[in-house]
């Protein structure tokens, strides 16, 4: 019996590596935050770009939010596809065949 098929088996943890691209010629927006004084002074002493930095964070809070939203999307799924009985994957799959 295929372990996909098994009521049981279920994945322990779903692991997906989803890669989102962002166009650099985009047009851009204002962002306006509120950080401490210091805060500021010390990243501009040390010469950092305070735009690219949150930039960054921000294209990685968002790639993981998405990927967050995807993996539980594929959850979902994989709950409802426990509800299938193994008589009917295999119905559903031989009439499939037929088709073809």
């Amino acid at each position: 019996m295929n372990r996909y098929l098994e009521k049981s088996w279920r994945p322990k943890r779903l692991s997906i590596q989803v890669i989102f691209a962002y166009k650099s010629n985009m047009s851009t927006e204002v962002l306006s935050v509120r950080i401490e004084r210091e805060l500021k002074r010390e990243a501009e002493k040390l010469n950092i770009d305070i735009k690219k930095v949150v930039e960054k964070a921000l294209v990685e809070a968002v790639e993981q939010a998405k990927r967050r939203k995807f993996e539980e999307a594929i959850n979902a799924l994989l709950l409802e596809m426990e509800k299938v009985s193994e008589d009917e994957w295999v119905r559903v799959i031989k009439e499939s065949r037929r088709r073809r």
